[in-house]
């Protein structure tokens, strides 16, 4: 009885009834015309709506704000917020490599994980575990990095923005020899056009776009290469301004024609950044209890506010702006997108992030229907495993997500779970929500 929304495209279909065998789908069809076997288990899905499980394309679980030492209880979270897999882009690859062998023998309950471990950037500057970035800054250093990351099994390559176009070249003519996709920041002396040219797979954070598409490109990169090298912060902010309100429609038609060709994807984060500009507002809320106390303790939402910068949130909000326009563009445009998150950045909590990505590129200009796609069919597209994954249709891997409400009539519907199936295992939301106590009484006792 349920109303299946097949993220294909297609209108939903309702009074459906859906058939799991073993961790597959085995039938799709009208309730009246599918027969259900006498041994089943049975779901209501009457009033109910069924959609793949989401994807979250950016995410830090072993790295970055999330310990190795306990990054691994932080997978059942993303779970039981209706993730089914996630893209890793900067951790631990050991314990990446470890956690999906565990998941594999059934002892780790979490999302699917494609991982690239530690990322390639010009400095380990400014993050908490020097194990997440492995610096380069010769071409050769590069070259041998890609190569040690193929050899210890990493399934991609995730570059940093504090990169030479020398080094950029040399990590992409490596990546490709070793049939590895690079992806990540743009870094700060190549051009998107020149990225996608380049074969980068996908691009982080819409960072480098607005200037990219300005009408007065040459001389504002000339003024904000010369603010930031003084670090006067509260000019860069107006430049940024000055960058965003200088669009040009022609030349963004043109790039973003560029990336369709190239099926240059784009993963916006806009929930990482517009939570980022608001960091002087945060207030205590649910999701930091699934935290260690020490992070809870950093992250208190009246140090959070004391800390934050009003130049840096000037910034970001300038930036969340600029990049909601370029993201409803892009759609329009047909540019490939992905959701991903960011997660775990401060107060860009694992699996509830998700959800308000959906909700922001609705507003940005997206369909609902479109939104779903980038956390479902869209992942399983950029993987190249659509005959496993993405869609609900017959032979296709069950990981899929029960809503009881339309997502289609309301994005944000996505949050109000019923149940979620990963690899054929149900988990009803009494389930899902012990899940989550257990992650809470787990993370009050690390130390």
């Amino acid at each position: 009885g349920v109303t299946v929304i097949d993220a294909s495209g297609a209108p939903a279909q309702p009074n459906q009834t859906v058939i799991v065998r073993g961790n597959r789908i085995a039938e799709v069809g009208p309730q009246l015309k599918v027969k259900v076997p006498s041994d089943a288990v049975i779901i209501d899905g009457r009033g109910k709506f069924l959609i793949p499980g989401l994807w979250d394309m950016h995410t830090h679980v072993a790295g970055i704000s999330a310990d190795p030492a306990w990054g691994d209880k932080l997978l059942p979270v993303y779970l039981a917020h209706g993730v089914t897999g996630i893209r890793d882009m900067a951790g631990n690859l050991e314990k990446l490599l470890e956690w999906k062998e565990e998941q594999a023998r059934g002892e780790l309950v979490g999302p699917r994980m494609v991982v690239s471990g530690p990322f390639l950037d010009g400095s380990a500057d400014g993050f908490t575990f020097k194990a997440d970035v492995v610096v380069v800054t010769t071409p050769y250093q590069a070259q041998a990095a890609v190569q040690d990351l193929a050899r210890r099994g990493a399934d991609f390559i995730k570059i940093g923005s504090r990169i030479s176009p020398e080094v950029f070249q040399a990590i992409a003519d490596e990546a490709k020899r070793q049939k590895l996709a690079f992806l990540g920041h743009l870094p700060e002396g190549v051009t998107v056009a020149r990225a996608s040219d380049t074969g980068m797979k996908s691009i982080e954070h819409v960072n480098g776009f607005a200037l990219a598409v300005s009408a007065k490109e040459e001389e504002l990169r000339k003024q904000l290469r010369d603010t930031e090298a003084k670090k006067d912060w509260a000019v860069v902010v107006k430049t940024n301004a000055e960058i965003a309100a200088s669009l040009s429609p022609e030349k963004a038609n043109v790039l973003f024609a560029k990336l369709v060709k190239n099926q240059t994807w784009q993963v916006p984060t806009l929930v990482w950044t517009k939570t980022t500009s608001t960091l002087d507002q945060v207030g205590a809320g649910p999701h930091l209890k699934y935290l260690p106390a020490k992070l809870q303790a950093e992250w208190a939402p009246e140090k959070i506010r004391k800390s934050s910068s009003a130049t840096a949130l000037a910034y970001y909000a300038v930036k969340l702006k600029s990049d909601m326009k370029l993201v409803g563009m892009m759609a329009k445009a047909g540019v490939p997108l992905l959701a991903g998150t960011d997660s775990l950045d401060p107060y860009v909590f694992p699996g509830d992030s998700i959800h308000k990505e959906l909700v922001l590129v609705v507003e940005a200009g997206l369909t609902p229907m479109q939104a779903l796609q980038c956390a479902t069919r869209n992942p399983a597209m950029f993987f190249g495993t659509q005959k496993e994954l993405g869609t609900v249709e017959s032979g296709k891997l069950a990981d899929l997500l029960l809503l009881d409400a339309d997502p289609l009539k309301d994005i944000a519907n996505t949050q109000k779970i019923s149940g979620v199936m990963l690899n054929g295992k149900y988990y009803p939301r009494a389930e899902l929500e012990k899940m989550l106590k257990g992650v809470e009484q787990d993370m009050a006792e690390i130390k």
